[in-house]
């Protein structure tokens, strides 16, 4: 009798595939400290749709996941019948303690804070109708705050680029047809007094 092929539904990237493992092999930690939003699901959700999964979910032996919860919730919702997982390195209070220290890495609370000046300028330049940039976690009343966000307004000081050398406040991003409009149009605001800057 000829074995049933097993379906695979999942988007990733080619080298995780020989770790791909069932979801419903694998369970949530019910002890994850860190809660997920729904926000923060579809966040992930729109990442593994637009370009797959490139980061492993990692899984203890009891098939609890002790670093990826969010990406098991997503791929489940999107349908996925599988998601690359990996075993820890570590056990016991250790592994605890690594998830925790996974979850708190990000938080602005230890310093993990968004260049402003750059984050406007990145949001600027993919805010052209390719992406649906809400689906990413910016709507886009939260894209105009950034996009005119002052540097003392902006969380540890908002200083932008490296020594604070990048300028923040209100903008005004122009696209140009052709690098010669860029040029004519940099050259007319940089006389009349504006800081400008080109980029592409």
């Amino acid at each position: 009798m000829t074995k049933k092929k097993e379906v695979v539904e999942w988007k990733g990237a080619e080298e995780l595939r020989p770790f791909l493992r069932p979801v419903s092999q694998l369970r949530l930690d019910p002890r994850n400290a860190r809660r997920h939003s729904d926000r923060n699901i579809m966040v992930v959700k729109s990442s593994f749709r637009e370009w797959g999964q490139d980061q492993f979910v990692i899984v203890g032996a009891d098939g609890i996941v002790q670093i990826g919860n969010a990406r098991l919730v997503a791929a489940r919702e999107l349908g996925w019948t599988h998601v690359a997982a990996i075993d820890p390195k570590y056990t016991g209070v250790s592994a605890r303690l690594r998830a925790i220290v996974d979850n708190r890495s990000g938080d602005p609370d230890v310093g993990s804070t968004w260049d402003f000046p750059n984050l406007a300028d990145d949001l600027a330049d993919l805010d052209c109708g390719v992406f649906d940039l809400d689906d990413f976690g910016f709507d886009e009343d939260e894209r105009e705050q950034i996009a005119t966000w002052d540097k003392g307004d902006a969380p540890g000081g908002g200083e932008g680029g490296e020594g604070g050398e990048r300028e923040a406040g209100p903008r005004v991003v122009v696209f140009c047809d052709s690098k010669e409009d860029q040029e004519l149009i940099f050259e007319k605001m940089t006389a009349e007094g504006f800081r400008c800057r080109k980029k592409g």
